[in-house]
């Protein structure tokens, strides 16, 4: 039985683009191509044509549709870089480095789809090629002839997408390379801001340059400009003249640079063809590898099965073996915690022995601060209050019983207070010191003493100097202000400018505020026969000083010993 001629069929691929969508598609023009007719034969050539037909129509579909669909977003990705390199940073919306990434993650997706699409057509294409081109293809010349015409119009249409594609991309890498010029241009721009002007805040929507850095920085700024207009007409000028030489060596003959153009579009078509075949051995690797890992995951299944029977196995003798072992240990575990009760019990009984001796030492300690306390009082109120309605001759009286009582009263080896009685002068312990009222009483009499002899230096003088003296005492006229404002407040004065008067008045000024010490301070400024009259008293109030001070230190670390215990 002759076998009968496969379909003919003029189909026609069309690309258009329809009003209202914004991705182009691909339909079918012209007749529509009939179904293959069923053919009763047993040999398979007519049912791989009628198969390998349904699969190029898809393929080239979906294949061009892709490359499309890619070119679409190219160009909008391209639109969206052209965007954000004319607008400035701080008015791009976040809106738009959503869609950035969005088209981008779509651009790869569908660059894999239709790389995929296209082989898958190509190889369809080959197989028809190969069954066509075979002599037992039995077939009339015309069905064969439009066969090939329908092969070479999908493969047309396949390199016209693929070279919209690549021309696009081209174009979308250049205007990559553009934007990160641009970008690595703005932040070049900015450090120079920031270094010229560091009052300036780029971040701010709305730049504000103070007034005294507007005219450098209008400066900087025009000669940027000026500097990219002249890089800009250079470059403008040189590619029109390596056009024009280019064009006018190709219309003279010369190969040299359009074989140079030739040269790297061979060297583009070669990587292209390098990256082909990479991704098919990519993936006839990856579909090899997956079978073995498959392979290796089921005789890992099996080797985990027969390990988690074993495991059950010898879990179960494990919790046998726990279960005797746990009866044995409750008993055990029974005694253990009577011990530990009755370990507690004794343990809170020392504790409790423990703190009542704590107690009975902190309240020994607090009554031995409080009798110090004591003690350290009476020897301070010793130091300061005389006796009323005596002479300042008769108010001294020895030290000593008042010392002993705080030696008694501190503990034993109590190195501070050890420290500070050792440091009382021997002749407060011994004779004991003049009270406030007898110091005061005595620098009065000093005071006008000294004044008398104001002019006398200390190896003595004739007796004109001592006239002379003791008239200038009489005629001397105190100052209402005996210390001036500046030396109240603490500023730095030349001392060696004051002469006697100056400084007993302000030794007089500080000893009727109480001040023994400042006062003190100005008297051991007095030179001559001055100082020689107020020595015995400036050594009694050194010593008043020096005890009061260490009865001082005995009353604060008897307080603060006393506190330690509340």
């Amino acid at each position: 039985m002759k076998k009968p001629p496969p379909p003919s069929y003029a189909e026609i691929r069309l690309e258009k683009i329809e009003s209202g969508k914004l991705e182009p598609v691909v339909e079918l023009a012209g007749e529509p191509k009939p179904k293959p007719i069923e053919v009763n034969s047993d040999s398979p050539t007519a049912e791989n044509l009628a198969k390998l037909e349904e699969d190029i129509r898809v393929s080239a579909e979906e294949a061009v549709n892709a490359f499309n669909k890619a070119v679409f977003i190219i160009r909008s990705y391209n639109a969206d870089i052209e965007y954000i390199i004319e607008e400035a940073v701080n008015e791009i919306k976040p809106e738009t480095w959503e869609s950035l990434k969005s088209k981008t993650r779509s651009k790869h997706e569908c660059v894999r789809r239709a790389t995929e699409k296209a082989e898958i057509a190509v190889r369809d294409i080959n197989k028809l090629k190969e069954i066509v081109s075979k002599p037992s293809f039995d077939a009339d010349p015309i069905t064969k002839q439009t066969i090939q015409s329908n092969i070479t119009r999908v493969q047309e249409d396949i390199e016209h997408a693929k070279r919209e594609f690549e021309r696009e991309q081209k174009l979308g890498s250049v205007a990559e390379k553009y934007w990160d010029k641009v970008e690595k241009a703005r932040q070049n721009f900015s450090e120079e801001l920031e270094s010229l002007f560091p009052t300036i805040d780029l971040s701010k929507k709305h730049l504000c340059v103070p007034e005294e850095d507007l005219d450098l920085f209008v400066l900087h700024t025009y000669a940027h400009v000026l500097y990219y207009q002249k890089e800009l007409a250079k470059m403008e000028t040189i590619v029109q003249e390596r056009l024009r030489a280019a064009t006018e060596v190709a219309r003279q003959g010369g190969g040299e640079v359009l074989n140079n153009a030739q040269i790297c579009e061979a060297v583009e078509q070669e990587k292209r063809r390098l990256t082909l075949c990479f991704q098919q051995q990519v993936l006839k690797l990856r579909k090899q590898h997956e079978l073995e890992l498959r392979e290796q995951l089921k005789r890992q299944s099996q080797t985990f099965t027969d390990h988690l029977d074993e495991a059950v196995r010898r879990r179960a003798e494990e919790i046998e073996r726990e279960l005797t072992k746990k009866y044995d240990e409750l008993l055990e575990e029974e005694r253990c915690k009577a011990k530990i009760q009755l370990a507690a019990i004794v343990g809170r009984l020392k504790g409790l022995d423990e703190a009542i001796t704590e107690k009975n030492t902190a309240d020994a300690a607090s009554r031995q601060a409080q009798v110090l306390w004591s003690a350290c009082q009476s020897l301070l109120r010793a130091i300061k209050a005389g006796c009323p309605g005596l002479s300042w001759k008769e108010q001294i009286r020895p030290l000593e019983p008042e010392i002993t009582a705080v030696q008694k009263a501190a503990a034993d080896q109590d190195e501070l207070v050890s420290a500070v009685i050792q440091g009382i002068p021997k002749e407060a312990r011994e004779r004991g010191v003049y009270p406030e009222d007898a110091l005061r009483e005595r620098f009065l009499k000093v005071e006008q003493v000294a004044r008398t002899v104001a002019l006398i230096p200390e190896e003595g003088a004739a007796l004109p100097v001592h006239l002379l003296s003791y008239l200038q005492s009489l005629i001397l006229i105190k100052a209402a202000s005996p210390i001036p404002q500046s030396e109240l407040n603490n500023e730095i004065i030349d001392v060696s400018t004051l002469n006697t008067n100056d400084i007993l008045q302000r030794a007089r000024y500080w000893l009727d505020r109480g001040d023994f010490t400042q006062t003190l301070r100005y008297m051991n400024l007095l030179k001559g026969a001055p100082r020689c009259v107020a020595k015995e008293w400036m050594d009694e109030t050194r010593i008043y000083l020096e005890t009061q001070q260490a009865a001082n230190t005995l009353m604060a670390y008897a307080a603060s010993s006393g506190l330690a215990y509340l």
